[in-house]
C-alpha cells in the first residue's frame, strides 16, 4: 500500500514537471496535490488531486502505525494509484508531442 501511495506522489510530480517544469519539494506531500491543482487543467486535475489526497490520508497510518492494513484498503489504494499513474502517463506523453 505504501508503494501505491509513493507511486501516486511520483505520478503527480511527473504531471507537474511535464506541464510546468516544477515539482513539489515540500516534505508535506499534500503540497504535491496543491501544486497539481495550481498548474493543471482545472476540470481534469481536481479529481486526480482528490485521489492523491485520499491516498495521502492513509500514508502515516501505513508507514508508522502498528495497525494491520485491511485488504479493502489495499485494493482501494491500488486502484487509486493505478488511475493516477495511467493519467500521468497520458499527460506526460501528450506534453512531449
Amino acid at each position: 500500500m505504501l508503494d501505491a501511495i509513493h507511486a501516486a506522489i511520483s505520478a503527480a510530480d511527473a504531471v507537474t514537471c511535464a506541464l510546468a517544469g516544477v515539482r513539489s519539494t515540500d516534505p508535506d506531500h499534500s503540497r504535491a496535490a496543491d501544486l497539481l491543482e495550481e498548474i493543471g487543467p482545472k476540470g481534469e486535475v481536481a479529481s486526480h488531486a482528490r485521489q492523491l489526497r485520499q491516498l495521502l490520508a492513509n500514508k502515516n497510518a501505513v508507514e508508522y502505525e502498528s495497525r494491520r492494513t485491511r485488504a479493502g484498503e489495499v485494493s482501494d489504494s491500488l486502484k487509486r494509484a493505478e488511475r493516477l499513474t495511467e493519467w500521468a502517463s497520458r499527460v506526460v506523453t501528450a506534453a512531449k508531442v
